[in-house]
């Protein structure tokens, strides 16, 4: 799901590669649009650009997984931008306030023994260039992770699924938060979540705060609760109960400060 400039959400993407509609909240209607990919994607990651244009990256398929491509929901126009820097898929597209969108995670192909690696360097995409910028590292790899922009410009990575269950080691990332600077003017921030998290949501408030909710997996104390992060401090501090358990329910991303 990606929160348009106007309001309204796209939807796209998933098991049903090229399928698109859109959700006015004016109307409280779901319609279909024809305005569509130029290739499936699952797994990828797309982000609202400042323009009202939707940026889609990566795919789960070795044939997409580097390419990028720019959606106009208006026009139905496809805009062709540079590929990412290596395939991807599994990470998450970040809107900042000055309009660049961040890349973080992700799995960026798969070994010999079948073992996933995963993106541990962040990419950059500029809108103006239509080329990608790799940054510095992050302090662990992470999929199926959120990574919610905050008003001070940085943004916030939450929770893993597990990069290494196969080999029988302690998912490090799945219960610890970065907070990434994108300028590079501010040191790499590392926090423990009170729960591990993957499938959950990290939602930005209107004072600044992360509120991240349910995950791992349904029916776990997790999946249950809900956490708040507060910039100020760098922690996470309890949220109370849930009424349901929640795991993998969709929010939309949240706006860029400069919408």
């Amino acid at each position: 799901l990606t929160a348009l400039p106007d309001g309204r959400v796209l939807a796209l993407g998933g098991t049903e590669q090229s399928a698109a509609a859109i959700y006015d909240p004016t109307a409280g209607a779901l319609d279909p649009t024809s305005t569509k990919p130029l290739v499936g994607r699952y797994d990828g990651a797309s982000a609202a650009l400042l323009s009202g244009d939707v940026l889609l990256t990566g795919d789960s398929g070795t044939v997409r997984s580097a390419s990028a491509e720019i959606l106009s929901v208006t026009s139905a126009r496809h805009v062709g931008t540079a590929d990412l820097p290596t395939g991807g898929a599994q990470h998450q597209a970040t809107t900042l306030a000055d309009g660049t969108v961040l890349l973080t995670g992700g799995t960026v192909s798969k070994s010999a023994l079948g073992e996933p690696e995963y993106a541990l360097f962040p990419a950059r995409f500029d809108p103006k260039s239509g080329l990608f910028e790799s940054l510095a590292t992050t302090t662990s790899p992470r999929w199926y992770h959120t990574a919610t922009a905050l008003l001070d410009g940085r943004v916030l990575l939450v929770g893993s699924l597990n990069p290494f269950v196969s080999q029988g080691s302690k998912c490090v990332s799945c219960k610890t938060a970065d907070l990434f600077d994108p300028t590079g003017a501010l040191p790499m921030g590392v926090t423990t979540l009170k729960a591990e998290r993957l499938g959950h949501t990290a939602t930005l408030l209107t004072d600044g705060r992360g509120l991240v909710a349910g995950g791992t997996p349904a029916g776990s104390p997790s999946a249950f609760r809900a956490e708040i992060f507060d910039p100020a401090t760098q922690a996470f501090v309890p949220a109370g109960p849930m009424a349901s358990s929640r795991i993998y329910h969709p929010v939309p991303g949240d706006r860029p400060a400069a919408w």
